[in-house]
């Protein structure tokens, strides 16, 4: 597939979203859980980067837009922050070793050490 077309499609899941081409725009400030149960399981398995957690993270559109950047960068998935304080603070405590984000688009994380 050409990188035109792929740019077009990348992160839009018609089916999922009831034939809507776009993402529908999801504004949240609270989450509500059902049990005390579920919120302590919130953040388990790939809820970890894939379930509403917050009304800033894990609305429809911030997964789409992870999903669009992970397939146009050829990635096996993304996650997308608020902040850029917030996305250095994520790679530096979920990296098993001591990596920093690019500072360049396109080019692959760097080691530190």
């Amino acid at each position: 597939m050409k990188d035109e077309t792929r740019l077009v499609h990348a992160g839009r899941d018609p089916q999922r979203d009831g034939g809507i081409v776009n993402p529908p725009v999801s504004r949240a400030s609270t989450v509500l859980y059902p049990t005390l149960e579920a919120f302590a399981r919130r953040g388990e398995g790939n809820a970890k980067y894939r379930g509403v957690r917050y009304g800033a993270y894990g609305t429809a559109n911030t997964l789409a837009l992870a999903d669009a950047v992970a397939e146009l960068e050829g990635g096996a998935g993304a996650v997308a922050t608020s902040t850029g304080l917030s996305a250095v603070t994520l790679t530096a405590s979920t990296s098993p070793s001591r990596r920093q984000p690019s500072t360049s688009p396109g080019t692959p994380t760097r080691s530190s050490a």
